[in-house]
């Protein structure tokens, strides 16, 4: 009988790990996910400051993307233009 109750009671501790481990992971997932679309969001922005001639360093103060990146897109704009 003694057996009995420790298994269940470790089968049970597994069965929680299990459950607070999936629930972790789609957090983290969800999580993520924003991230990524916080940031494609920022790099549309730019995109369309771009094209409306927008200066590069006011672009990064809305965006709060990198001079860098936002020169690469420009440079990517007048070779798609060409």
């Amino acid at each position: 009988m003694e057996e009995y109750k420790t298994s269940i009671f470790e089968y049970d501790s597994i069965r929680e790990a299990i459950a607070y481990s999936e629930q972790r992971a789609m957090e983290k997932g969800w999580q993520e996910g924003r991230q990524e679309g916080r940031q494609e969001t920022r790099l549309e922005t730019a995109q369309r400051c771009l094209q409306q001639g927008l200066s590069i360093e006011f672009i990064t103060s809305i965006t709060g993307l990198d001079i860098e990146q936002i020169k690469n897109m420009s440079g990517t704009l007048e070779s798609a233009d060409k």
